[in-house]
């Protein structure tokens, strides 16, 4: 499966759903996300908003800026990982 993520969704593409999957999170499944970490870990409500959204959504959304800082420096990386090196 991942060979072909990697070969056949366009790396704009991947960083779109990655974008979405942060909105949705930060946004109406972010209780849901709490209410998980907290039977599943055992936090309490500030410690899952923390060490699991948060934490979650910024990870997330840090693959998009660094797409975007990789994608306007021409990083060899970039280029790489949407086959054009």
């Amino acid at each position: 499966m991942q060979k072909k993520w990697d070969s056949t969704v366009p790396m704009e593409e991947r960083v779109r759903i990655w974008r979405k999957a942060a909105d949705l999170m930060s946004g109406p499944y972010r209780a849901q996300l709490n209410a998980a970490t907290m039977l599943g870990q055992g936090k309490t409500a500030i410690q899952a908003d923390i060490d699991a959204a948060a934490e979650l959504i910024d990870f997330f959304r840090l693959v998009d800026s660094h797409h975007i800082c990789f994608r306007q420096r021409g990083h060899p990386l970039y280029r790489a990982l949407i086959n054009e090196a």
